[in-house]
């Protein structure tokens, strides 16, 4: 039962639940509706006391029950690692909690980003030049990870080869012919097999979207050329450094900041 407008609506409740709610507290129901409203992103038993205003010992008491009825779910944040964070249970949390497919028990998984960033470099090397869309498709039909990673996932991943100078973006123009025809594939054969629609949904769906490194999802990749010849400028991090041009000393990007700089004139 909820409120819309002036109105008061009803709604059917899952026969399953509605026999765990059998029975249950003042105290359980009122833990229960604030943790329904914090959706994917969770609440902590402090902000529970707050806003139920219960005494500690009777939010306490309410969780403990309600988890063994299993209408609510305890995570660990990886902003709050000391914190427990409670979602309704069949919520999927926030990444902003679970830190996504990267992190594996609240710590950041190095080996599994290592060997992705791999296969997406050789995928690159064999294919020529991918969209994001494409390698999405081709690391999901690789099956390395548990879990679907969308574009945005892949993006990050590019994101990484393209700052260690193995990736570079295809010049739009280059392409933008076999775009059109990728993407218009990717809408085919989404409406086309019922069985591909959820393989394909989360490339359709961001076509055309931005991500923070200014690329969409018709942008091209392709494994960066290396420098015809070798130089005395060429062999510095400096010769093959992306944003040569924004360098400046005392900008944000600047030769005294520079950690590549700094490895190489150690070594």
């Amino acid at each position: 039962m909820f409120h819309l407008g002036d109105s008061l609506m009803l709604k059917l409740v899952d026969p399953a639940k509605a026999r765990a709610m059998v029975s249950m507290s003042v105290d359980e129901t009122l833990v229960l509706s604030e943790i329904e409203k914090s959706g994917n992103t969770g609440i902590w038993t402090r902000s529970l006391k707050l806003r139920t205003k219960l005494q500690q010992q009777a939010v306490t008491k309410a969780l403990k029950r309600l988890e063994a009825r299993k209408l609510i779910t305890a995570i660990k944040s990886i902003t709050h690692k000391n914190r427990k964070i409670y979602i309704a249970a069949g919520v999927t949390p926030a990444k902003e909690l679970t830190g996504g497919p990267w992190y594996q028990d609240q710590e950041l998984d190095h080996v599994f980003i290592e060997s992705l960033r791999k296969l997406v470099f050789n995928m690159l090397r064999s294919k020529g030049s991918s969209t994001r869309v494409q390698l999405a498709d081709l690391v999901a039909k690789a099956g390395v990870s548990s879990v679907r990673l969308g574009v945005e996932d892949i993006q990050q991943i590019v994101d990484t080869l393209i700052y260690d100078g193995k990736v570079e973006v295809v010049p739009s123009a280059e392409d933008a012919g076999d775009d059109d025809d990728d993407m218009g594939h990717g809408a085919s054969s989404s409406s086309s097999s019922s069985s591909s629609s959820s393989s394909s949904s989360s490339s359709s769906s961001a076509v055309g979207t931005t991500s923070v490194s200014g690329c969409t999802n018709r942008t091209r990749f392709k494994v960066a050329r290396l420098p015809d010849a070798v130089d005395a400028f060429t062999s510095t991090p400096c010769g093959v450094c992306p944003v040569f041009d924004q360098c400046a000393p005392g900008g944000v990007v600047s030769p005294e900041h520079c950690v590549y700089l700094d490895a190489w004139l150690e070594f």
